[in-house]
């Protein structure tokens, strides 16, 4: 009852709730994404970005066109 205690959960915290809990998180998400297209607030057509970061190519630290050869 963190909430009634004025507590707050740290960042530790709330990444091992979601790393315990991915499939169930992935579960509700999609059941809302489903209830809000029930209820006409997102057509079919819509596209969602959460946010995250995702692993990116690392950059070529020398790109002349001898060492790309």
């Amino acid at each position: 009852m963190w909430l009634l205690g004025r507590l707050a959960p740290d960042h530790k915290t709330i990444a091992d709730f979601r790393k315990g809990n991915g499939a169930a998180i992935k579960k509700v998400c999609g059941q809302f994404v489903e209830f809000c297209r029930l209820l006409g607030l997102l057509p079919k057509s819509s596209v969602a970005i959460d946010g995250s970061t995702a692993d990116r190519p690392k950059p070529m630290t020398d790109t002349t066109p001898a060492t790309m050869a």
